[in-house]
This record gives C-alpha cells, structure tokens and sequence, in this order.
C-alpha cells in the first residue's frame, strides 16, 4: 500500500488510527509530521475586564467534576501510585470550559492544558492559586526575587494558556519535538536537578541514584511524562471533560496537516474545506482542526 493511500485510509476510516503530535495534539498521520508544523497566530480568548473570572465557591455548588485518578503505576518513576500521591480532584466545570476554549483559540491540545493545570493546582482546587490554575509565578527580577503580584484585573486563565504556547513554540525552535514528552517538559524547562538535602526525591525518583546524583531534564523530560500520563488516562477519559470538548470543538477535535486533509478530500471526492469538515462532523462526529 502506498504512504498516499495509508495516510488518507488514516482519516477516511474514522480516524481510528490516531497519533499525538509534538506539541500535544492530536494528528493525523505519523508523529513525524507534526514535527515541523508553524502554528498561526491566535486570537486572545476573553477579556480581563468582562465577566469571565471563576470563582471555586463549594457552598451551593452541585456540578463539580469528579476527575479520577484511577492510575496504578506512575509513568514518570515506576513506582506504584497510592491514595497520598493520587491526583484526584474536584474540577470547576466553569474553569474546565474556559481552558477548553482558549485551548481551542489557540490550536493548543485542550486535554494537555487541562492536564498541566491538574498537575499544577488541581484544577484551581488549591485556594491560594484558584485564580491562578496554571500556577504562574510572579514578576522576578534579575536575581530571582519576586517584583510584584500580577494585577488583580489580569486574567491569568489567559495568561497561562498563553504562555504555555510560547513555551511549546520555544520548545519548537530549539528542536524538542520529538516526542509529547520532550515538548511539554518546556513548560517546566530543560534543566538540572541535583541531590541536596531536603530534596533527595523529585517526581518520587531517587536522586541518589542518579549519575552523577542528578536529574538531566533535558535528558529526562519527567515533568512531560507525568502530564502526559495524567492527560491520556485521567483528563482524556473523564466523560464530563470529553462532553465539554465536543461541546465545544463541535466533536472530537482532531488535529491534521493541511497535506493530509487535501489528501482525504480528493479520496472522499470533495473539493470544498466547508463540505469536507461538514462530512467528517456530521458522519463521523470529527471536527477536523488544521495544524499548519
């Protein structure tokens, strides 16, 4: 079978045979071809002044999202998760929407946003940082202390989403695209972690016993591996947050190359991008989302 046919025969049947992007997405065809994709500008989701700010308020409140953490193993160390390292949590549906649509308004994996911000604060359930659910750090100066808070109007929702785009983009510029991985360890960077004590572990591995005694991220990208792991069996396989997304996107948003797309066109006999994305959408419940 030719690579032409196998690459259309992955969207035309029902894009069964999907694989993750570099940047967290998910694509059409193999990994490779996302490897050297130029994301295109985006238009900022909301506005700082409007009434778009989440308040995690439990009294009253009856529709939070029980996200789950059913994992066994940790992909990140090996070892087994118990009941005091899951990362089960309580999700604000009305915080699960915005990072959804923002997500969307900037051709970001909503599940890998959701994940980070999981892995961050719980989904905002961490009240010092309910506002803050991307766990954004302060202004710092040129030796590391803290300048100011960010200002009480900043939608840090926003924020957050934005800047884990230009840390993908980064990420994309320095070659680290070879896997989910390695892309989304540029969200907690590339770099070196030694043994010390009070910090023998980092994300429950041993420093010690370590070459060198010492965690190489950019070697390692552990803090990639620990999103995607929660992303692809905690927030990707909670029914809630996949209803949301659909809801959302229209159906299952599916990222492709502009290449694979023309090439599913022409198979399925469509020359129009509207009468192709409304075919895939109505029959297959895909909401086909260019990548380049």
């Amino acid at each position: 079978m030719s690579k032409q046919r196998q690459a259309i025969g992955t969207i035309t049947q029902s894009f069964q045979n999907i694989s993750y992007g570099p940047n967290g997405q998910t694509i059409v065809g193999p990994p490779t071809q996302g490897n050297t994709t130029t994301l295109t500008a985006f238009t900022p989701y909301g506005n700082n002044l409007e009434a778009q700010k989440f308040k995690t308020d439990t009294e009253g409140r009856t529709d939070w999202i029980n996200l789950e953490d059913t994992r066994k193993i940790d992909a990140t160390s090996g070892q087994p998760i118990t009941d005091t390292n899951k990362l089960s949590t309580l999700a604000d549906p009305n915080l699960v929407k915005r990072i959804i649509q923002g997500a969307k308004d900037r051709k970001i994996d909503p599940y890998t946003a959701l994940s980070i911000a999981a892995q961050e604060t719980g989904l905002g359930k961490m009240e010092d940082w309910k506002n803050n659910p991307m766990h954004l750090n302060p202004p710092r100066d040129q030796y590391g202390k803290p300048t100011a808070p960010y200002p009480p109007d900043m939608d840090m929702v926003d924020k957050g989403l934005d800047f884990l785009k230009e840390k993908m983009d980064y990420a994309k510029r320095l070659k680290k695209n070879n896997s989910d991985e390695e892309l989304i360890q540029s969200w907690n960077g590339y770099g070196k972690i030694p043994y010390e004590v009070g910090k023998e572990s980092m994300y429950g591995i041993d420093l010690s016993t370590l070459p060198n005694q010492t965690l190489d991220m950019n070697k390692n990208p552990v803090y990639g591996k620990r999103i995607v792991d929660l992303r692809d069996n905690v927030v990707k396989t909670n029914p809630a947050i996949q209803s949301m997304v659909k809801d959302i996107y229209g159906g299952e948003p599916i990222h492709a190359t502009s290449e694979h797309i023309k090439e599913a066109k022409a198979h399925l006999g469509y020359v129009s991008d509207d009468d192709f994305s409304k075919y895939m959408l109505d029959k297959k419940g895909i909401s086909i989302i260019p990548i380049d």
